[in-house]
């Protein structure tokens, strides 16, 4: 059908379409995928720059924080696990499991947002003294929500 389209054309015609169709694919490869691709990797670096100046700034506050505590975290009054259980509650996360162990304490926790896990565990460094050592964190299948099948603290 092509060949026969082709063959009923002007030669004039023909001539055209022959010179033609080399740029019409640069043009095709140009916009549907050079210029996208180009534009994804600008965005990325962009991105990229902001994060690290995101981390820039929070290690900067960290460290102006242990400067105004007297260089060192405060140390939260109890045993391990009720400091945990302590801030856990406050935070209303939900512990489903606390293992003690050596020197440490693991956790597990149900579905929780991210950012109130985020915000559970900074306030576990900050408040508590904890730190932690090791964390397994999936997310479910709702958008934001984590759980934690494994956690490890450590601190005095």
């Amino acid at each position: 059908m092509i060949k026969e389209y082709w063959q009923a054309m002007a030669p004039r015609d023909r001539q055209v379409l022959t010179w033609a169709a080399p740029f019409m694919a640069l043009g095709l490869f140009y916009f549907a995928i050079w210029q996208p691709l180009s534009g994804a990797e600008e965005a990325a670096r962009q991105q990229l720059q902001s994060r690290q100046g995101d981390l820039q700034y929070l290690r900067e506050q960290g460290s102006r924080l242990l400067a105004a505590k007297g260089g060192r975290l405060a140390t939260g009054s109890g045993s391990l696990t009720d400091r945990v259980t302590r801030s856990a509650n406050s935070f209303n996360v939900r512990i489903a499991r606390l293992q003690p162990g050596q020197g440490g304490i693991s956790v597990w926790v149900d579905e929780v947002p991210f950012e109130r896990l985020t915000q559970w565990l900074t306030a576990l460094q900050l408040k508590e003294g904890l730190s932690v050592s090791q964390a397994d964190v999936i997310t479910t299948g709702t958008p934001g929500m984590v759980r934690v099948r494994r956690l490890e603290l450590t601190g005095a």
